[in-house]
């Protein structure tokens, strides 16, 4: 486990992923209205992407061939990465992207990766998204979650743009509990009954005004300065993955059990 401790290295890790969704912008085109690229030129382009990725050479070429399929204009909706990860799912190894043909999974994964904010995912967005879920480490897991947040790309977090994108993600993360109730049809009535009553009330207090702004006031914890705006430093320095996540999904009580590893560290 390494301790991340200095504006530079979280920079560092920052710059790495602006640099993995921009090299070899404009070598790859996706879906219709496109001539078919040769093999050799799908190679080429595919170990450009890799260059500064966790994926492999293949990988990139596999992912971009199960693209090509869904792709519109350069870009997927998010029915189209439902079916692209889900079709390199066997061959990233990931569990994730297995079951990115649910419909609240595909959404949670589309606004992990449309780190422009525009609704759509590119082949940069693609490439660096599937790369940092399946292969990357801790802080490049955070930085992530933290572009997700900034909206305006500048840098920083302000409370504004926390609301908007942590109402959004709950409500995601409340239609992915509800889906995966589904799949608890095999038991007696009575225990699903009950179940999906606790599930129900649960949800509809995790996505209340209230509860939004208790976590708002949790993940501001981190703003060292008290200026009303967290840095990808401060945001590196007070989370860990786990932590994120449990704050995400609207569960502050098992977040403040990660308090004590207030120090970024790669698994």
């Amino acid at each position: 486990r390494s301790t991340l401790s200095s504006s530079s290295a979280a920079s560092d890790v920052y710059k790495r992923q602006v640099s993995t969704q921009s090299t070899g912008a404009g070598l790859l085109t996706m879906g219709q209205k496109q001539t078919k690229l040769s093999d050799a030129d799908v190679s080429l382009s595919a170990e450009k992407y890799s260059e500064n990725s966790n994926l492999t050479i293949e990988e990139v070429k596999a992912l971009f061939k199960a693209a090509q399929k869904h792709a519109h204009d350069n870009k997927l909706s998010c029915s189209g990465l439902a079916h692209t990860l889900k079709q390199v799912a066997h061959e990233m190894k990931n569990s994730l992207f297995v079951h990115a043909d649910h419909s609240a999974t595909a959404k949670l994964i589309f606004v992990l990766f449309d780190v422009d904010h525009d609704d759509k995912i590119d082949i940069q967005e693609l490439v660096s998204g599937v790369s940092i879920l399946a292969r990357g480490d801790e802080k490049e897991k955070q930085v992530l979650i933290f572009k997700v947040f900034d909206l305006d790309k500048n840098g920083y977090l302000t409370r504004s743009e926390v609301e908007k994108q942590l109402k959004k993600l709950m409500v995601l993360f409340s239609k992915l509990a509800n889906s995966q109730m589904k799949e608890l049809n095999s038991l007696p009535y009575e225990i699903r009954k009950n179940l999906k009553k606790t599930v129900s009330r649960t949800l509809k207090e995790k996505t209340s005004d209230e509860f939004l702004k208790i976590t708002v006031d949790s993940l501001f914890g981190v703003d060292s300065n008290s200026d009303g705006k967290i840095t990808l430093e401060e945001w590196l320095k007070g989370f860990s993955s786990p932590q994120l996540m449990a704050l995400l999904s609207g569960d502050v009580q098992s977040a403040s059990t990660y308090s004590g590893q207030a120090q970024c560290s790669v698994m």
